[in-house]
């Protein structure tokens, strides 16, 4: 179950950060004797001690998978219960009784989903890939090296993990020369310099010179001056709040040539279960969804299609989320800039009543080789399964359906493209801006087979959303591209714009990897 294992992982916090702190005050002290292989060896053995929070804390209690999954009913209950308590709570009316049992039930759902069974939202693909035998894949008695078997990143590659601590915080820089510890400012102080920079470049108001001292100093707190990378690429394993830093700021502060994100430590050794070959392909086929039918209120629905819809508006609402979401016309736009550059790669283009849930659940027999999905994204921070990629409501006979998309949804696929680009706001947003490893719509599709995945930490314009995925696909049907160097080229060249210079319109856009 999620909330288990977040609530084991939690609790297991503590004694891991003192672990860390020990193991890493110990390579310090090897490394100032000299003993380089000592240094070593305990750098590598504090990494470890991060990797076995994650791992302990996502396997079942009795050590097998149990048969059995929480009812879908019961997530789509909750959320419509809580629903209905904040919009008691915005009238004040928290003291009646249908605010009480509403609490009560609630609460009850919350027991049943904590004391349910191994959720199916981390699936044994999932586990295999980020749950290798750490003691014998992370580190080889004798060892001094990166003692994992096989395991070669790639010259120019940096991994970066960082781990927040209450009394101090670490980084190890792990390249294919070795691995190099760090000690940071502890997690107050990092969380304080990550919000004080994002309170600054989420407003469109702020512009490159407002943002540049702000950079400067998170930098200095996240990468200080001692570290020696080289690498021009790097991937980031980030904790806690670095989980909402848009990273290609400081990629392009340091003249990075890219930077993305990895969803932990353990992606390091995902390439133990494969060959390690990716092929690409020269014009991929994509499949697209944008611009869906949210509300009765729109204009698609009309004549007797509209009476309907009306009528069916005091009908409970099916989805777990009731909110009225604006249509989003851009999006339109945004699939007929990109079906120009693609041509016939273009296998579907969704739009309307066609962007349905129904029909993303038919990918897999398309065979795309790119999902791009232009819509709403709803984040739930209380209950992170419940969040979902919002298609048509309605269907084209004034019908109201089901549009929520799922990770339960997404891992319930057979396969889903080797890349998935979200163009909706939020969708890549840890819950409560805290990367803690809790199933998220980026993190299902990697379960899912995806390799790579692109979303948006925070809202923006539709026309910077245009502009941006625009010069991406230039960058990947045009030259011929890798979608990290495609997105990082398009968000320097957004920032050399004048009318999108503020990070506000791109730096949000940031691209996982399921391994190095």
């Amino acid at each position: 179950n999620p909330d288990n294992r977040f609530t084991l992982r939690a609790r297991m916090r503590e004694p891991y950060d003192l672990r860390v702190d020990l193991l890493a005050q110990k390579a310090g002290r090897a490394k100032a004797q000299g003993d380089v292989a000592a240094a070593n060896v305990s750098a590598i053995e504090a990494l470890r001690a991060t990797l076995q929070t994650s791992a302990r804390s996502s396997r079942p209690m009795s050590g097998q998978r149990l048969a059995t999954d929480p009812p879908a009913e019961a997530y789509a209950l909750l959320a419509t219960r809580r629903y209905r308590l904040e919009m008691l709570t915005e009238r004040g009316d928290t003291a009646s009784p249908t605010f009480r049992a509403l609490e009560r039930e609630v609460a009850l759902l919350r027991t049943r989903l904590a004391t349910g069974s191994e959720s199916s939202l981390v699936s044994r693909d999932l586990r295999m890939r980020e749950e290798p035998d750490l003691a014998r894949d992370v580190v080889e008695e004798g060892s001094h090296r990166l003692p994992v078997p096989g395991l070669q990143l790639p010259s120019d590659v940096a991994v970066l993990t960082y781990w927040l601590g209450a009394s101090q915080s670490w980084v190890w820089v792990i390249t294919r020369s070795g691995v190099q510890l760090h000690r940071l400012p502890a997690k107050e102080t990092i969380d304080a310099g990550v919000a004080r920079l994002l309170k600054l470049i989420r407003s469109p108001a702020s512009g490159p010179a407002e943002s540049r001292a702000v950079v400067a100093e998170l930098e200095r707190l996240v990468l200080p001056p001692n570290i020696e990378v080289g690498a021009p690429h790097w991937r980031v394993v980030p904790d806690g709040s670095l989980g909402a830093v848009p990273w290609a700021l400081l990629a392009q502060r340091r003249g990075l040539e890219t930077a993305s994100l990895l969803p932990s430590a353990a992606s390091l050794f995902s390439s133990l279960l494969s060959d390690g070959t990716v092929e690409r392909v020269r014009r991929p086929r994509i499949a697209m969804f944008g611009d869906p039918v949210f509300s009765s209120a729109d204009r698609r629905l009309s004549g007797s299609n509209a009476e309907r819809s009306l009528s069916a508006a005091m009908i409970p609402f099916p989805e777990a989320d009731q909110r009225n979401l604006a249509r989003l016309s851009g999006t339109a736009l945004e699939l007929n800039s990109i079906a120009k550059l693609a041509g016939d790669a273009v296998v579907l283009q969704a739009t309307g009543f066609e962007a349905s849930r129904d029909v993303f659940l038919d990918l897999p027999s398309r065979r795309p080789d790119v999902l791009h999905m232009a819509t709403h994204a709803v984040i739930d921070s209380d209950v992170p399964e419940l969040a979902a990629l919002v298609l048509s409501r309605f269907d084209s006979n004034g019908h109201r359906q089901q549009g929520s998309l799922r990770a339960r949804d997404i891992l319930a696929l057979a396969s889903t493209p080797p890349l998935v680009v979200l163009s909706a706001c939020d969708a890549a947003a840890e819950p409560g801006g805290v990367s803690d490893g809790r199933m998220t719509l980026v993190r299902a599709f990697l379960a899912r087979g995806s390799r790579e995945v692109i979303a948006s930490l925070w809202e923006t314009s539709d026309a910077a959303a245009i502009e941006l995925m625009t010069r991406f696909y230039e960058g990947i049907y045009d030259q011929g591209l890798e979608p990290e160097a495609a997105l990082f080229r398009a968000q320097s060249a957004l920032a050399d714009t004048a009318r999108w210079a503020a990070p506000y319109y791109w730096a949000g856009f940031v691209l996982t990897r399921a391994s190095p």
